[in-house]
């Protein structure tokens, strides 16, 4: 039984989607609804809400269903909770689950979100093969207008990830065209999508139109972020330092844009002192972006329009931030603590053995795109099981 077998669960899921909040209660407390089907959207609420730990004790709660479908609604929903929580890992499994629930069910819907969020899943851990084989597995499944928009975003954030910013913009400026035929929602995070990745590739003007549209849609939640990356637009094409000088109002409630403006501020007034402690902030608070001082974490993060307010107030071109190493030293490196480890080592361990570091889920994607080198480039086999490597 797939999605359509289930008529008042589907009309509590439309009332979420559509943040029709009294409609969604009152299917909460429907008598019809079974106690999988309300469990299921109470834990939709609480993950709106950001309250993962009481989402997962709901669904957890939750047993398997003889009913596919609603089984692969529950691993759907945990995979978000993982997600959120950045663990990409169990975010991948539970998707994976929930995609063989749903191809048992033939629901297609569920297939198309299970296929997408998989890519998305594999893209964060840096295997980008893996994720644009989902993702084309999503696309075959996409007939909606506002599935098909979302595949089209996801293709020109996959673009701008590698630095292909015309073909980025190209597939957007096509995604636009269509915007008129979405829902407000779609129409909302078409825009989102269109100004970052017209930003990065340094189309400021389109990036600006785009930007003040969401600033007027009463869908935007985050206004001080709206509100800052105009900011950033007006210096990056003005270059005048005086844009930071005085801390708005209207971000000065927000912790993670108020510390930026400061740092911003600190950085063009020369005080050294002030915008190292200003930046150390960020990185114990965002410690995924943010990496030594005036760099970013990760290499495609350099065109955020944040480092490239840097790079533009400094007169500087900020490299990855990974220390210098070949592939074949990493990997020998790699191979060495496998051979000695007396037991398989969990991911955790092997990152901070290789790059000397605490760990950090930040080095997810490197320490994956190193196993991916040991495959083509070595004779090793590192198997993984139980989430722990060791070497045959």
């Amino acid at each position: 039984m797939s999605r359509e077998n289930f008529p008042l669960y589907q009309k509590g899921i439309g009332a979420y989607l559509s943040h029709d909040v009294q409609a969604f209660e009152k299917y909460l407390r429907h008598p019809d609804l079974s106690m999988r089907e309300r469990g299921l959207l109470k834990a939709r609420k609480y993950i709106r809400a950001k309250k993962w730990s009481q989402a997962l004790q709901v669904l957890e709660k939750i047993s398997e269903s003889s009913a596919s479908f609603l089984s692969g609604e529950k691993y759907f929903l945990l995979a978000s909770c993982n997600f959120f929580q950045n663990r990409m890992e169990e975010s991948a499994a539970c998707n994976q689950r929930a995609l063989g629930f749903y191809q048992v069910s033939g629901d297609r819907r569920g297939q198309f979100l299970a296929n997408y969020n998989l890519s998305v899943d594999f893209g964060q851990l840096g295997l980008r093969k893996i994720s644009h084989q989902y993702l084309a597995a999503a696309q075959i499944l996409a007939i909606e207008a506002g599935e098909k928009n979302l595949i089209l975003r996801a293709l020109a954030c996959e673009n701008s990830k590698i630095g292909k910013y015309q073909e980025a913009c190209k597939i957007l400026t096509q995604a636009l065209a269509t915007i008129e035929a979405l829902s407000v929602h779609d129409r909302f995070a078409t825009q989102c999508v269109a100004a970052d990745v017209f930003a990065r590739a340094g189309k400021f003007d389109q990036a600006r139109q785009q930007l003040e549209s969401i600033s007027a849609n009463r869908l935007n939640i985050d206004s001080a972020r709206t509100f800052f990356e105009l900011k950033l637009l007006e210096f990056l094409t003005s270059r005048d330092m005086s844009i930071f000088s005085k801390l708005p109002k209207a971000i000065d409630s927000s912790p993670e844009y108020s510390l930026k403006w400061k740092f911003l501020s600190a950085l063009g007034n020369g005080e050294q002192a002030s915008a190292i402690q200003f930046w150390q902030q960020l990185s114990n608070s965002h410690p995924g972006t943010f990496g030594e001082f005036l760099l970013p974490k990760k290499e495609e993060e350099e065109r955020d329009l944040f480092f490239q307010a840097i790079q533009k107030m400094c007169g500087i071109r900020p490299v990855a931030t990974a220390a210098p190493s070949s592939s074949s030293a990493l990997i020998e490196k790699l191979e060495k603590v496998l051979r000695g480890a007396a037991m398989p080592l969990r991911k955790e361990e092997l990152i901070e053995k290789i790059w000397n570091i605490p760990y950090s889920p930040a080095y997810d994607s490197r320490f994956y795109k190193l196993l991916e080198r040991v495959r083509k480039l070595s004779k090793s086999r590192i198997v993984c099981e139980r989430r722990s490597y060791r070497m045959l």
